[in-house]
């Protein structure tokens, strides 16, 4: 008995691991594909008309631009769903730990005390996010200089700041980084309780 739950959970354990690689693969191509579309210069920003089913809409336009304020929001997004994968994976070897003292609990003790603060792939996680958070403003104001007609000030300069933080955008930016730092924060307590 002891041994098929001791099993039902070692296999609980590798669905998960399971889902949070899936998940961590799709964060990865999801915010890759919104920053990519996002950046991109379309030749044709608008069409005098187009036929949307059977209705002709005239003067239609469209802008891939705000494709990259949602590539931080999903980075952020897929980094919670990923959060509580590794919760649950923990809190799974806590009570193995807790509720079989023989070898299995010993096993879960020793990889415990052996545990890092932040593995590698966690590393990888917060790093693709981060980059995530740092390139999509960086890209918005230059695609928005770019359809203004503005010439994009050199990077990190003080009229890039300036230009920066004088937009909405820029402002969007710092707030999307702020509770990312902040969850990322929560999330590394959180851990340390389970």
């Amino acid at each position: 008995m002891a041994d098929e739950l001791y099993n039902s959970l070692r296999e609980e354990i590798l669905r998960v691991k399971d889902h949070s690689f899936q998940r961590s693969g799709t964060k990865i191509m999801f915010t890759t594909l919104l920053m990519g579309l996002g950046s991109i210069k379309p030749q044709l920003t608008s069409i005098d008309s187009i036929a949307i089913g059977t209705k002709v809409v005239s003067n239609f336009s469209f802008h891939v631009e705000p494709l990259l304020y949602l590539a931080p929001l999903v980075a952020i997004f897929y980094d919670a769903l990923l959060f509580g994968d590794k919760i649950s994976i923990r809190r799974i070897g806590t009570f193995i730990r807790r509720h079989y003292p023989d070898s299995f609990g010993k096993w879960e003790e020793f990889v415990n005390a052996r545990r890092f603060e932040w593995h590698k792939d966690d590393l990888g996680e917060l790093g693709f996010t981060a980059l995530t958070l740092l390139y999509c403003p960086i890209v918005a104001l230059h695609r928005l200089n770019e359809i203004s007609g503005k010439k994009s000030p050199p990077l990190f300069s003080d009229a890039f700041i300036h230009n920066f933080f004088g937009t909405i955008h820029g402002w969007w930016f710092l707030l999307l980084l702020g509770i990312w730092l902040r969850l990322n924060y929560g999330w590394s307590k959180a851990l340390k309780k389970v």
